[in-house]
């Protein structure tokens, strides 16, 4: 996908607020398993899942702001 493709996608998903509250809830879910998970194999995950969710959110953060 390209970066202009890109940003096409996320001007349209800006004008979806369930998709970014979706994406805040599993954010949140995410971030409870970095606080609490001893397993190192499920923390790594859910490190990656918690970069992966922030990326989204500031994807959609400046989509709404162009």
């Amino acid at each position: 996908m390209t970066r202009d493709q890109e940003n096409e996608l996320f001007q349209h998903l800006v004008r979806q607020p369930r998709f970014a509250e979706w994406v805040q809830e599993q954010l949140d879910d995410q971030t409870k398993v970095l606080w609490v998970n001893p397993n190192i194999e499920q923390l790594h995950k859910a490190q990656g899942a918690v970069a992966a969710y922030r990326l989204m959110l500031d994807k959609l953060a400046a989509a709404k702001a162009a």
